[in-house]
């Protein structure tokens, strides 16, 4: 289950979520205007509101205010000999971190392990209008907070992140309903 990680710049006070906006895609991103799904070895260009190429960003009908489903995935890697305590973890995550990632508009959210790599594979699906709001509310929630400061030192960023991030965003390259 989620370790409210995902998305993660780190900063003296410990990790936050804000700094990240992973890339998105989702059904109007692999359908041409007609509908019909585009082949994956062909993958659509994705285009800003305002016409211009935005790689990681969906198309966006500023018309549109209602949320919206985004996919997002994340990678981290664990440092050695903390597999089974981040299991363990994982296995009983508090009811109030699970409470708040409802209610910042996360769902079917997964955690993957690969092994002997030690890297975690995170997903989920984002159903609101506002991820930056939604992600500061969370990163204002104590216990949420409490979390990440358990689960944060079992984490080992990737050396090839980006500035500002814990999880390392990932981009999304195929779909299919």
């Amino acid at each position: 289950m989620p370790d409210g990680t995902a998305g993660q710049g780190g900063n003296a006070d410990g990790p936050t979520i804000l700094s990240v906006r992973p890339a998105q895609i989702d059904e109007t991103s692999v359908r041409g205007s007609s509908g019909n799904l585009r082949g994956s070895h062909h993958p659509p260009p994705l285009q800003a509101a305002d016409g211009g190429a935005n790689q990681g960003d969906i198309e966006h009908d500023t018309r549109e205010e209602k949320a919206r489903m985004v996919r997002m995935g994340h990678v981290i890697g664990l440092k050695p000999g903390t597999i089974e305590e981040y299991k363990r973890l994982h296995a009983a995550v508090w009811p109030g971190v699970l409470a708040q990632i409802a209610g910042s508009n996360i769902r079917n959210y997964s955690i993957f392990l690969k092994e002997p790599e030690n890297l975690l594979f995170a997903y989920w699906e984002y159903h609101g209008s506002d991820f930056e709001g939604d992600m500061k509310r969370m990163a204002g929630d104590a216990e949420t907070r409490r979390w990440w400061e358990v689960c944060g030192p079992l984490q080992e960023p990737l050396a090839t992140r980006k500035d500002g991030e814990w999880w390392a965003k990932m981009e999304p390259v195929f779909f299919t309903a």
